[in-house]
């Protein structure tokens, strides 16, 4: 197995991830006004009051994908009426079953009556997609996506260090002024030949505004554990592929 400039080969099993550091004399920002998401917290939409609440017009979208249910979450913020949507698929089949809408302001919630027509299949996938690629249009992800995981991965350079773990990758992309601070990581594993899901995790700790570090509002946009979502394995599988050929296996 060749190893290239800035690759790191390690053997790494543990699903986790390290406490990040911060510049000297410069604190990560937050521009949340109030909540707070746990990633490893399977969303229900009575949790959807104590998600995060912007201090700026700032929309966002989480794609979380534990066992068997799949939730996309919409937090419209930047524009008309405060609401974060809520969308759930509980049995791994790609169909959205249930569906609310919370509005903050308001503190009210409105359930979707038929969320399988209003949100079908093939849109619900597209969400996914979107929040796995970083693509900005329907909804708001962080632009950290696969896109820019690849070209991170193309890098030969000290600020991207690529892992290899049991089955699976995972990609360090440290910042431009201290490569000794991670600003973010993403991680990416199809555990299928040991009895497992598909694991697809990306993290961003902070952007670089000006001479700020700034957290976005959701750090882990996709975060997906032991997921049966075919998206969650497509998604671990292509990244898996482009990776390994980097490294030359």
């Amino acid at each position: 197995m060749k190893l290239r400039n800035a690759a790191v080969f390690l053997l790494v099993t543990v699903f986790m991830f390290p406490v990040f550091a911060e510049k000297k004399g410069v604190k990560i920002q937050s521009t949340i006004k109030e909540g707070k998401y746990n990633e490893t917290d399977i969303l229900t939409a009575s949790k959807l009051p104590y998600l995060p609440i912007p201090g700026t017009k700032e929309d966002y979208v989480i794609y979380q994908s534990i066992g068997k249910v799949s939730n996309i979450v919409i937090g419209r913020f930047s524009g008309g009426e405060k609401e974060i949507i809520f969308l759930s698929d509980d049995n791994g089949d790609g169909k959205v079953k249930t569906g609310s809408i919370y509005y903050p302001d308001l503190k009210k919630f409105k359930t979707i009556a038929q969320p399988n027509i209003e949100y079908p299949a093939e849109r619900f996938k597209k969400l996914k997609l979107d929040v796995i690629n970083g693509v900005q249009g329907e909804v708001t992800p962080n632009r950290e996506g696969s896109d820019f995981i690849k070209k991170s991965v193309d890098k030969r350079s000290d600020l991207v260090m690529k892992v290899r773990t049991k089955n699976g990758f995972r990609v360090f992309v440290n910042d431009a002024d201290d490569s000794n601070i991670h600003r973010a990581i993403f991680y990416y594993s199809n555990n299928r030949k040991s009895g497992g899901g598909a694991d697809l995790a990306f993290k961003v700790e902070y952007n670089n505004v000006g001479n700020q570090m700034v957290s976005p509002i959701i750090n882990f946009c996709v975060y997906c554990k032991d997921s049966e979502d075919p998206v969650a394995f497509e998604a671990v599988d292509d990244l898996s592929k482009y990776t390994a050929k980097f490294l030359g296996e």
